[in-house]
């Protein structure tokens, strides 16, 4: 019988549903490993060998595995009889079911990382990070455990070591990153920087494009083509700090998801396009003035030429986030998990 209990973080992470749950349950696995408290920390990720690579935390035991099948076999093997074990899951459309299922296999202890489908209400513990969220959001009948809003945003660690003193504050825009999520399948980077070429000598703009681990090799090869053609735009392939890159830049242009709240923690302004799935997002953030709201990629160069070449609207911008993710929101979280298992 171990004496310390075991934790498993399950996520899945490619180029069609992008790698922000790989990133996220990364940084919390090595959030518990810091409290040196745990018998076993381990990570299942259904995922493509090389963003296992890529996401691996340090210190942490990672399985990489192929497919939601396999993940469940391990996961099984994982909560013996005699042992305290936690399993936190970053999967989305979870039904009650799935939740059940981890209870059988000995699970005691169950934590939810999303806020994708109403089965995530079984889990013993919530967590939405969602800014624009708070516990009014909850079902009047949810009686358990909920972590909700930016205390609880997840920050690597990477980024959290270089957070500024002090927020942006400039006396104009010079020069702009474009990370646009780990895959963008719907090449929204080659759309965007197309339509914003014409505002770069105008504005005298220096723009650095970011191709992600898991951006399909046709986009990744169009980019460079770009990059080619215009000198104002620098094309990089899955850099190994973002957070370095967020700081050396003026404004970061995001989709509204778990970078946008890296460029916040980081102190500097943001600007979000507005894309199918990650709209719902966006909106609630722009209302709260965390971030600017660009629009469609189609309009998302103009609104940027109108609304962000201000320096004053930028600073707003940049202080707002920066007073409000404090980069702590990993700790909280497992010191509330520490909390239910030592009660």
């Amino acid at each position: 019988m171990f004496t310390r209990p075991v934790v498993v973080l399950q996520a899945a992470g490619n180029r069609h549903i992008g790698v922000g749950h790989l990133s996220r349950t990364a940084t919390l696995a090595q959030a518990l490993l810091k409290t040196s408290y745990w018998h076993r920390v381990l990570v299942i990720w259904e995922a493509p060998p090389e963003l296992v690579e890529h996401f691996a935390p340090k210190g942490c035991e990672v399985l990489g595995v192929e497919d939601r099948e396999t993940a469940l076999d391990w996961r099984s093997l994982l909560a013996p009889p005699g042992t305290y074990a936690v399993l936190i899951t970053d999967l989305m459309d979870l039904e009650d079911k799935d939740f059940q299922a981890a209870r059988d296999e000995g699970y005691r202890l169950l934590v939810h990382l999303n806020d994708s489908a109403s089965g995530r209400f079984s889990a013993d513990m919530i967590v939405d990070e969602d800014s624009s969220k708070s516990t009014a959001d909850l079902p009047a009948s949810f009686e358990k455990a909920a972590l909700i809003g930016s205390p609880y945003r997840v920050i690597r660690e990477s980024v959290r070591d270089l957070r500024p003193e002090q927020p942006w504050q400039d006396d104009r825009l010079r020069c702009i990153l474009v990370t646009l999520g780990g895959a963008d399948p719907a090449n929204l980077t080659l759309n965007f920087l197309q339509r914003l070429r014409p505002l770069l000598d105008e504005a005298d703009l220096e723009v650095t494009a970011i191709a992600g681990p898991a951006f399909h090799p046709n986009h990744r090869y169009h980019l460079q083509n770009l990059a080619q053609k215009e000198p104002r735009i620098r094309l990089l392939n899955a850099p190994s700090s973002l957070a370095e890159l967020i700081v050396e830049h003026d404004l970061t242009i995001t989709l509204g998801g778990i970078t946008s709240y890296e460029v916040m923690c980081l102190g500097r302004p943001c600007g979000a396009i507005a894309w199918e799935n990650m709209a719902p997002y966006v909106e609630p953030l722009a209302a709260l003035d965390l971030l600017e709201n660009l629009g469609a990629v189609e309009q998302a160069a103009d609104t940027l030429r109108s609304r962000l070449m201000d320096p004053a609207r930028l600073s707003a911008l940049a202080s707002k986030g920066w007073q409000t993710i404090d980069g702590q929101g990993g700790d909280r979280i497992v010191q509330q998990i520490l909390q239910r298992v030592q009660s």
